[in-house]
């Protein structure tokens, strides 16, 4: 088996780099066989991140286990196992995994040898262990108080009359985030999007469409970071620093009670994720709207921000997987009215196992919500929200001040800690108004 893809690398044996801009990855290809790994990497990898010294250190990789091999030294190679096995597993393409380049493909001597699928470690890499898990936790927590104190400076200052743009805010935010314990940087090209650029769901800020940001519009601010050790963040959260109108508000809470459905989703094991993406979207529906883009994709631990095998989306063919305990990935709908402005908001999800009875021997999983970074108040027109919504917005809260709360205290950030706190105020769990239709959040059948 040929392993191609650097996230898997990295993952199956353990190491970690900065070769690669944004994902912590050693450029590097591996070959498995019955006898053993061979690992194909330069020298002055092995020599810069210490990859010899991990290997002797780490219990179970011996000299037979894992074979150091120089990087182009794999296509002699493969045409000399296209020889002896009679079989070459040659990754595909899969979902964000992009499969075994012509390069590979074309050192295999022997069409007939080849078998081109997706590779197994694709889904062992998704699930993490508790390891990961904890790590993937304490990631988030160290990310939501670098967002927090970012955001208490941003807005103070925008109060006090200072101007920025879209690239002063992504790298001012990037400034804090790279302040965080164990922090490598970004996971992803921090976006800012003021305005019109907001409605671009793809959109990056670049010199020339570099918006200066005012109080008329709404701003998506979404971004990410590595932490070493532990795991990879991505969020994405909508401001408005004036007055918002009543279209981006009803626009904004829409998009907020599609997100609070498929947080709140409960499952049988053997649905496939498309049938989840009608929870994120029906609110936007009723009203004729939708957007363009997957709601989900699934989040490496310290790896990649883009993870197979997981994307949510109705609308493609191809994105009808089936999640499992363990595996961790995104939520994050979005509405954008062209030339005009953008909403998206995005958590990392956790598939968990629910504590119900099991139904002709299947088991229901549900999501915890792992990202815990406020939501802007006055974007929400609480008339639209249900008792049950509104009972999910101020349990999310409560749990941003205990945990979130903590680590802004640890780390001595009053400001953010103040901005949080007013961010997180309870709000009334009952009141009346019209209402989005609160669609089920108890699917019965895989075939729903």
């Amino acid at each position: 088996m040929v392993v191609t893809a650097l996230d898997e690398i990295a993952w199956l044996l353990n190491i970690r780099s900065r070769d690669i801009p944004y994902s912590p990855f050693v450029r590097s290809y591996l070959i498995v066989d019955m006898f053993g790994v061979m690992f194909y990497v330069n020298e002055s990898q092995l020599r810069k991140n210490h990859i010899k010294k991990h290997f002797e250190q780490t219990r179970g990789h011996t000299r037979n286990t894992v074979k150091i091999k120089d990087y182009n030294a794999i296509c002699n190679d493969l045409k000399t196992f296209s020889q002896v096995y009679k079989k070459i597993l040659i990754p595909s393409h899969y979902v964000y995994s992009l499969g075994a380049s012509r390069y590979i493909s074309n050192c295999t001597n022997h069409e007939k040898k080849m078998l081109h699928h997706q590779s197994p470690i694709i889904e062992m890499k998704a699930k993490k262990n508790p390891t990961e898990i904890e790590g993937m936790y304490n990631a988030h927590i160290r990310d939501a108080a670098a967002m927090c104190e970012f955001f208490s400076y941003f807005e103070s200052r925008v109060n006090a009359g200072d101007h920025f743009t879209e690239l002063d805010i992504v790298k001012k935010l990037n400034e804090f985030r790279f302040e965080q314990k164990y922090s490598l940087g970004n996971s992803f090209r921090t976006i800012a999007a003021y305005g019109s650029n907001g409605a671009r769901p793809h959109y990056e800020p670049t010199p020339n469409t570099n918006a200066k940001i005012s109080k008329d519009k709404t701003l998506v601010l979404d971004s990410g970071g590595q932490y070493f050790g532990n795991g990879t963040t991505d969020v994405t959260r909508t401001l408005h620093l004036g007055t918002p109108t009543k279209e981006q508000k009803n626009a904004y809470t829409r998009v907020l009670i599609g997100q609070i459905q498929l947080s709140t989703l409960t499952f049988p094991e053997n649905m496939k994720t498309s049938v989840a993406d009608v929870m994120a979207r029906a609110p936007l529906w009723e009203v004729g709207l939708d957007y363009s883009h997957p709601t989900s994709h699934g989040i490496g631990s310290f790896l990649s921000v883009h993870e197979s095998p997981i994307s949510v989306y109705f609308d493609d063919p191809s994105f009808h997987q089936k999640l499992k305990p363990g595996y961790f990935l995104s939520n994050e709908p979005g509405f954008y009215k062209e030339d005009d402005f953008g909403i998206r908001l995005e958590n990392v999800m956790e598939v968990v196992e629910k504590n119900l009875p099991r139904v002709d021997g299947i088991s229901f999983l549900g999501f915890k919500v792992v990202t815990l970074v406020p939501y802007e108040p006055k974007l929400i027109d609480l008339s639209l929200l249900s008792f049950r919504q509104r009972k999910w917005l101020n349990f999310y809260n409560d749990q941003i001040r205990r945990h979130v709360g903590r680590e802004l205290r640890n780390q001595n950030f009053i400001n953010g800690y103040n901005w949080m706190m007013e961010k997180t105020k309870s709000i009334p769990e009952y009141g009346h108004g019209n209402v989005v239709r609160s669609y089920s959040l108890f699917v019965l059948s895989a075939n729903a």
